[in-house]
């Protein structure tokens, strides 16, 4: 199999940077290199490292701390297998996670990219019983890009050659957001349908600690590509379009009647610029329309009456099982509307 290197940057990891790099070291693929980048750490993290006699385990020392990106950059720049992987210090990869990443790579020239499922772990490593399953077709995975991220950095595999000059811009902590969107306009992505890495969720992890830092540059790497549909969100539109991507609003006709209208607009561009490939845009939307309607069953039947209302109704396979069920969470949870809600 072709050569897979490993890209592993860590700073004060000493907590848990040991069981990320056994988990490398023991894949049942052998011709890999670990780049691990050490970010400026001033805990045991170098003792740690420089315990491992392995020829595999390449260290990167920065002088100072960098960042995550720059460090991540060093990593990918001193790479020299055909495939590169990604793991995060605090993550476990399960043995024979590299082998079937690259056997679907091999199996798949025309996709540049794969990443997996993972299952979630605490600080003590005790799985929390979360498995976070990726289905989104290999077609759908760029449509999916545009509304939030579908990937999870420890289980991205990617061809080395389709990697950007500098692949990681200042964006962290959505620098890996950035870099799907950016790959996936160049080759086929998808996850491989099975646990293959253990994510590790604790109080330390950087999502968690710069929420709204991620958020302003989640929307930067939407907006620009929004741009390739023609489209230019006003702030209020941007705050609909993240609404929508998270599913988190309190449900109101008003709010339904925003969604409907934003995407209605993404599908008219669509259909204008042929960016994305038409049925699949349109499923996509559809879809979204439904999860939006469905989320707002505490309206009662005016959320039903509203989804089947819209021209994006029916753009989208929904089976009968789900419609019965849509239906019947709104007769349930139907209430009385404040006068002022009521139409549409």
């Amino acid at each position: 199999m072709p050569k897979v290197s490993v890209v592993m940057p860590v700073y004060n990891g000493a907590l848990f940077v040991a069981q990320a790099i056994d988990s490398v070291l023991c894949q049942t693929l052998r011709d890999l290199e670990l780049i691990i980048v050490d970010d400026g750490s001033d805990d045991d993290t170098p003792t740690i490292i420089s315990s491992y006699r392995d020829a595999r385990v390449k260290l990167v020392r920065n002088g100072k701390n960098l960042g995550i990106v720059k460090s991540r950059n060093a990593g990918f720049a001193a790479a020299t297998g055909q495939y590169i992987a990604l793991l995060d210090s605090d993550d476990v990869a399960l043995p024979t996670r590299l082998s079937e990443q690259v056997g679907f790579l091999e199996a798949n020239p025309c996709f540049g990219m794969v990443g997996s499922w993972i299952e979630i772990i605490d600080d003590k490593g005790t799985a929390t019983g979360e498995i976070v399953r990726y289905t989104d077709a290999p077609e759908e995975i760029p449509i999916r890009l545009l509304f939030n991220n579908c990937f999870a950095q420890s289980a991205v595999m990617v061809r080395a050659d389709i990697l950007p000059a500098v692949p990681y811009r200042q964006m962290a902590p959505a620098e890996d957001y950035d870099l799907w969107v950016q790959l996936c306009a160049k080759a086929k992505a998808w996850n491989l349908q099975k646990v293959l890495v253990k994510y590790r969720v604790h109080g330390s992890n950087i999502s968690l600690l710069k929420l709204e830092e991620q958020e302003n540059f989640v929307a930067e790497v939407i907006r620009e590509y929004l741009a390739k549909l023609s489209v230019v969100p006003s702030e209020r539109e941007m705050k609909v379009h993240r609404r929508i991507a998270t599913m988190q609003f309190e449900p109101s006709l008003a709010a339904l009647c925003e969604f409907e209208a934003w995407l209605l607009k993404l599908l008219a561009a669509n259909n204008k610029g042929c960016y994305f490939e038409a049925a699949a845009f349109q499923r996509a939307l559809s879809a979204l329309w439904h999860y939006a309607c469905r989320h707002s069953t505490g309206l009662g039947l005016a959320a039903w009456n509203a989804h089947r209302a819209s021209a994006l109704c029916g753009l989208s396979k929904i089976s009968t099982t789900q419609k019965i069920r849509f239906l019947t969470l709104c007769v349930l949870k139907r209430r009385r509307l404040p006068f002022a809600s009521r139409g549409r």
